[in-house]
């Protein structure tokens, strides 16, 4: 249930132990309202430690059940032993272990580009480096998001590695709101399947407001698309069911800082979060301060994953996420708490690389180059750029070293996102084939389109998806 790193140490003390207890802390308290026959919780041994499970209807104050100060009460009942309180799907209590102390060689700096050739699925959003290595999560399974920092905190940081990530997978539609004239998510602008919505900081908000009127659209064709298989529940769920045509992408909605919306669009955002779900709407929303002002609570209680970077008190963590502990965290750029009612993790978030927006015209910055592709997919395009924008496996995988078999995965992929073309041959009798090209979307994504500007002039923009035979060599 959770990720924490377990002793192999036997808890000194027994389920039954616990369970008297625990009883009587909790009616001393009045934490539960229990009738004649019911349960009120479920204490489970495993090997290292204790589970106790609650019965969520007898409880009365969940929030203050898991808080810091009654689970510290608890412990000092079982003789001193650590019990940490969780809500996910239930309301839990973890007896006998604790995390391990996270040190800074689990939580090493790393760069981006290093791991993205690792995304589990195009699907997968880099959280960072844990005491456990390189943390990746489904946006389906974070769900909806809520990312909270000071300025300088990286939050934003966070936010460009997702959106790589994703950009990268190019498996889902995306939608950025820059409230700061372009340079912030302005670079992303032509990426395929991303929208970029740009306003300047001091006007009304007009751009965010069309652009959650173009979600909300987009949602009501989904449901007519729904209503055709008999209504689902979640995206997946309805692709599962649906003939090829009317299957969906997800929809990944970013949002820098939400403090700056005014009333009437944070309100149409609450309602989208709200109802979207189900048809694919996955929102990650920023913000420098968690406040019962800037999160309503419908919203608040609509967001199922949070990210938490250092908080100034106690009081600033339990409203980011609910509970007590941001306030611990040392003052790291990218040092975050990740919770999503079930684990909790330490988190160093991934180095990103960015271009600089040119002075000038901050929507210049659209045209910069930056690098959504792994270190090694990037020198695989630059073997090609330097055959002439040719993508012919066996000469890149000469060119770096691998085995063609490895290359071809990356030609499959390519080729069905439509960042390749098919095989290209000369006119001469008998034909000789040059292999794949290129497309300028491909290099964009490597970052290299101003380091062989001529070369991509002359490239195709995108190519027709096709799918490819993995085994196949130019």
């Amino acid at each position: 249930m959770t990720s924490y790193p377990v002793s192999a140490t036997p808890v000194p003390i027994s389920a039954e132990q616990v369970g008297g207890r625990l009883m009587a802390r909790l009616a001393r308290e009045r934490m539960l309202d229990v009738k004649q026959g019911e349960r009120a919780f479920y204490v489970i041994p495993l090997q290292d430690r204790l589970l106790v499970i609650f019965e969520s209807l007898t409880v009365l104050d969940p929030g203050k059940l898991i808080g810091d100060e009654l689970c510290a009460k608890v412990s000092r009942d079982l003789g001193g032993v650590p019990v940490l309180g969780l809500q996910g799907r239930s309301i839990y209590y973890q007896i006998g272990t604790l995390p391990r102390k996270v040190t800074s060689r689990d939580l090493a700096s790393v760069k981006l580009g290093t791991v993205l050739g690792n995304q589990p699925t195009p699907l997968h959003v880099p959280l960072g480096m844990t005491n456990k290595g390189p943390a990746w999560r489904h946006i389906e399974q974070l769900d909806s998001v809520l990312i909270v920092g000071p300025r300088g905190s990286g939050k934003t940081t966070t936010m460009h590695a997702w959106i790589q990530a994703l950009a990268r997978g190019a498996e889902c539609l995306m939608y950025l709101w820059d409230n700061k004239s372009g340079n912030e998510f302005g670079r992303y602008s032509g990426l395929p399947h991303v929208t970029v919505a740009i306003n300047n900081q001091f006007d009304q908000h007009d751009k965010l407001g069309a652009t959650l009127n173009e979600i909300g659209d987009l949602i009501k064709q989904r449901a007519q698309i729904y209503a055709k298989y008999g209504g689902s529940p979640t995206l997946a769920a309805h692709n599962a069911k649906a003939f090829p045509e009317d299957r969906v992408k997800p929809v990944v909605l970013f949002v820098d800082e939400i403090y700056f919306m005014p009333p009437d669009i944070r309100e149409m955002l609450t309602q989208l979060v709200t109802l979207g779900r189900a048809y694919g709407l996955y929102p990650v929303l920023g913000c420098q301060f968690a406040s019962r002002e800037t999160i309503s609570g419908q919203l608040d209680a609509n967001m199922s994953s949070r990210v938490v970077f250092h908080t100034q008190d106690a009081n600033d963590s339990r409203v980011a996420m609910g509970r007590a502990g941001a306030e611990k965290l040392p003052r790291i750029k990218g040092r975050y708490l990740f919770y999503d009612g079930a684990e909790i993790l330490t988190v160093q978030g991934f180095n990103v690389d960015l271009p600089q927006a040119p002075q000038g015209s901050a929507l210049s910055a659209a045209v910069s180059p930056v690098c959504l592709l792994s270190t090694e997919e990037v020198s695989m395009i630059e073997a090609a750029l330097r055959l002439d924008g040719y993508f012919r496996i066996t000469d890149v995988a000469a060119a770096i070293r691998r085995n063609p078999k490895y290359v071809s995965k990356f030609s499959l992929k390519w080729c069905q996102n439509g960042w390749l073309t098919g095989i290209l041959s000369t006119t001469d009798n008998p034909p000789r084939r040059l292999g794949r090209r290129l497309t300028k979307t491909l290099v964009r994504m490597a970052g290299l389109e101003q380091k062989y500007p001529g070369l991509y002039a002359t490239l195709p923009e995108n190519a027709t998806p096709s799918a490819v035979d993995e085994t196949e060599t130019e």
